[in-house]
């Protein structure tokens, strides 16, 4: 997951690693791999892959062609393209869904199930061989395009749809996951003229079931309080043996909630 850990603390433990590289003469360069023009989700190793957001400007897919928000999984050891989720965006454009940005969510891999937001504010479960295994697993099965280079939904939450959600200009919020529940922020914010929070009782943080996308608990506290929009990422916690979540509020407050509660 982007930043190692829960916490976000962003230290490896790793030993020996390059700290000077050169594109032109390949100097500390492994593989290269293209991905779109713009590209904001940090990439994230897990299993022998390497998951990334970006955007469309470089389609993989003949039919895949116009803008479009991409997550891209490479093979790690060589950086073959193994597969895509693709979203499309947004009919409000800039409003929402700004053009040409792709996705900015940075996924969180446990086991084979990858969790991340989409450009349109929905919460998506993959599974992290795709379609290519010759398998549509879990309960969602509507999948645009099923080819073998196409991501394999388990689930979806729509924030936008379905809690109400006026994201401003885009989603980025990182997933933070403990015990049975999944942490996201919903970049709920103001209108395009950044005048008004158009939704503020829509909630700004949730809590749902990492297998089902059930929401648990959700909370709205920041309101029309909101300054112009919620693009941070919450961090996990224990303090003095209670689990707490932490979410940037969007309104110069940091929030910390009981993990298990919302309390």
């Amino acid at each position: 997951m982007w930043g190692g850990t829960p916490q976000r603390n962003m230290v490896s433990s790793m030993k020996n690693l390059p700290t000077t590289w050169n594109v032109k003469t390949g100097q500390n360069i492994k593989w290269k791999a293209d991905l779109g023009e713009q590209s904001y989700g940090n990439p994230v190793v897990a299993g022998g892959k390497v998951f990334v957001g970006t955007n469309n400007e470089r389609p993989r897919s003949a039919e895949v062609n116009d803008d479009k928000g991409i997550l891209m999984c490479f093979r790690e050891s060589d950086g073959k393209f193994l597969w895509q989720a693709v979203s499309d965006k947004l009919p409000s454009e800039g409003a929402n869904d700004w053009p040409l940005v792709g996705v900015c969510s940075s996924p969180l891999v446990e086991w084979n199930l990858l969790y991340y937001v989409t450009n349109r504010g929905e919460l998506m479960c993959l599974d992290t061989e795709g379609l290519a295994d010759g398998k549509n697993d879990g309960p969602f099965q509507d999948e645009a395009s099923k080819g073998p280079a196409d991501a394999d939904i388990i689930w979806r939450l729509d924030m936008m749809k379905e809690l109400g959600v006026y994201q401003n200009n885009m989603a980025n919020s990182s997933p933070v996951a403990w015990g049975d529940l999944l942490f996201v922020e919903t970049s709920n914010g103001k209108d395009e003229n950044d005048e008004k929070v158009p939704a503020p009782g829509a909630p700004s943080f949730i809590a749902v079931e990492k297998k089902t996308g059930k929401v648990v608990w959700k909370d709205s506290s920041p309101g029309d309080r909101i300054l112009h929009g919620q693009w941070s990422s919450p961090a996990l916690g224990e303090v003095a043996g209670l689990m707490q979540v932490f979410f940037p509020g969007g309104d110069g407050w940091l929030y910390g909630f009981n993990a298990l509660t919302g309390e």
